[in-house]
């Protein structure tokens, strides 16, 4: 509801998060590609999507 009044596709939008299956799941059964924050290593054998320790490693995912 909230892309859609803002006229954004989900496939045009990432969700970052810090909950494997809350936020990396949860976007793409949405169609939004998810970054997983795990500033503490607590997934580190998550490879299906990118993976950062800092927020200020974000830029570099973004197009």
């Amino acid at each position: 509801l909230a892309l859609e009044r803002a006229g954004v596709n989900a496939s045009e939008t990432i969700h970052v998060g810090d909950q494997y299956k809350l936020d990396v799941v949860g976007a793409r059964g949405v169609g939004i590609s998810p970054i997983l924050i795990d500033r503490d290593n607590v997934y580190p054998e998550i490879t299906d999507c990118p993976r950062i320790r800092s927020l200020t490693e974000l830029p570099e995912h973004l197009k």
